[in-house]
């Protein structure tokens, strides 16, 4: 359990830790796609052995898990590798969780964090589709003429133009449900997040 939490801890003891974690708080109300991957804190501080083996029992196996093979090689060859290194490793039955249908954004919400960081970080997000939907690949493009190069709309205006901004980023994170735009920047010291926003 002590190791859980240590990671938690240190997912949101970074800069842009806690933010990720309130603005997922707030993008979802009811999917799960609210819950860590890692859990809460309050869960996890009450999980007996128990709860936690019954957790690995019913998740941790190889047909819920996902092998990526990358490089020069014979499929032939590392079909047979894999199964001899986890053939003979037991399905696991994964239980059937019901997915709540997040509801549709009606207003704009918003979370202030504050921190003991001197520069501000500004997260933006908005629901997205799914994944493999033709808004999907229309949005990883619109991700890559935003930000990511200094030849980016955002970098020459943030950061060149205004000099507001030392980072700025945007991703496309699509999911089998709701997807998520997100635009970040952090700022320079002394300047204002509503500039940047």
């Amino acid at each position: 359990r002590e190791v859980v939490l240590n990671e938690l801890n240190r997912n949101l003891d970074t800069p842009w830790g806690k933010l990720y974690y309130e603005m997922d708080q707030k993008i979802f109300k009811e999917h799960s796609y609210r819950h860590p991957v890692i859990g809460f804190r309050e869960d996890l501080k009450t999980m007996t052995y128990d709860d936690m083996a019954g957790f690995y029992q019913s998740y941790y196996g190889p047909n819920n898990a996902t092998l990526v093979v990358v490089g020069d090689c014979e499929k032939e060859k590392v079909f047979a590798r894999v199964k001899e290194l986890f053939g003979q490793i037991k399905k696991v039955k994964t239980p059937t969780v019901p997915v709540a249908v997040e509801p549709p954004s009606k207003a704009e919400t918003r979370v202030d964090i504050k921190t003991d960081y001197e520069v501000g970080r500004l997260g933006l997000a908005f629901r997205t589709s799914t994944v493999g939907s033709d808004e999907d690949y229309l949005l990883d493009l619109v991700s890559m003429m935003l930000a990511g190069r200094p030849d980016t709309r955002l970098h020459r205006r943030l950061i060149d133009k205004d000099e507001i901004a030392t980072d700025v980023s945007a991703s496309n994170s699509t999911r089998k449900h709701d997807g998520i735009f997100y635009v970040f920047a952090e700022l320079r010291p002394g300047k204002e997040l509503q500039k940047a926003e």
